[in-house]
């Protein structure tokens, strides 16, 4: 049975998450953090895409994206995964699947599904006690966002006059 299409809509933005598979640990150490945010950088850059928030969990990642044009979300999603599953399988000396499936994505068609997933994603750590705070996880885009250290992560035009720091 043939799977169901992606939902895609130009102009919009995108919640997107990719589940490791079997609930394997993907990401072990400061390194395999550090290289998928590369990844991150390099193909929204090549690609033309805006992340507005993320956040990487041992299993899963979490990222609102906006590309600036719809087709290159599956392939900014495929090359930052594909090229992850590589590295990762090498430096574990394995073979075989990363991610479970292919990544799931929902259309965000309005600034405030932004806001409130963007506020959503980067408490995650809390919720899941991996941190007292969401400034205390190094691997969300919360602290970016606070402290105005772009890095990773670009500004939405809404933002300035907003305060995305409280839940």
């Amino acid at each position: 049975m043939p799977r169901k299409a992606r939902l895609l809509k130009e102009g919009c933005s995108y919640y997107v998450e990719s589940k490791s598979h079997d609930n394997l640990q993907i990401f072990r150490t400061i390194q395999d953090y550090q290289f998928y945010m590369d990844l991150l950088t390099r193909y929204k850059d090549q690609l033309d895409t805006k992340i507005y928030a993320f956040c990487i969990f041992p299993r899963t990642t979490h990222l609102i994206v906006h590309p600036q044009q719809v087709k290159n979300l599956s392939i900014f999603m495929q090359k930052v995964n594909q090229v992850y599953a590589s590295y990762f399988n090498g430096q574990q000396k394995r073979q075989g699947t990363v991610w479970r499936d292919r990544f799931r994505s929902h259309v965000l068609s309005n600034e405030k599904e932004i806001i409130n997933l963007t506020k959503l994603i980067e408490f995650l750590p809390v919720h899941f006690n991996l941190a007292a705070s969401p400034m205390n996880y190094p691997w969300s885009s919360y602290s970016q966002r606070v402290f105005g250290t772009r890095g990773l992560l670009d500004l939405l035009l809404i933002e300035e006059n907003l305060n995305l720091n409280t839940v």
